[in-house]
């Protein structure tokens, strides 16, 4: 990683710590990552999650053991209520296995259903989150 600069002053990247000699790379896990799902689907995505995105996840969870991987479901208005809850639940439950699929540690990762969102534009709604905490 090379750090940016900004008029002339010198900004580590949030990856990289100055050292008193050297900088030194630090690796931490990308914060947060949305997936969107077709209606009523449960693997179908609207997005592809990044390669990239995956890459940095395993390597910061690798290196730093205070991480963990928390993945909510979430499903638009439509249908009913229990479907719905089964559903998020489902999405989540893709994510986790398109992870560990991708050499994640699936004992670093839980998932819950968020059950049914309200946000004004339906297609948002059909989500799984990716968030991560220590």
């Amino acid at each position: 990683m090379v750090p940016r600069s900004n008029k002339g002053v010198f900004q580590p990247t949030n990856h990289l710590r100055l050292d008193t000699i050297n900088l030194i790379e630090t690796t931490h896990p990308p914060q947060q990552y949305t997936a969107y799902y077709k209606v009523g689907s449960k693997d179908k995505l609207e997005n592809i999650i990044p390669k990239e995105y995956i890459e940095d996840l395993k390597n910061g969870l690798e290196q730093n053991d205070q991480y963990v991987v928390e993945i909510s479901g979430y499903t638009d208005s439509s249908g009913q209520l229990i479907d719905n809850i089964k559903l998020g639940y489902f999405r989540a439950q893709h994510i986790k296995e398109l992870l560990t699929y991708n050499n994640i540690n699936p004992n670093k990762i839980t998932v819950k259903s968020g059950g049914i969102s309200t946000l004004p534009n339906e297609k948002l709604n059909r989500r799984a989150e990716i968030k991560i905490t220590q």
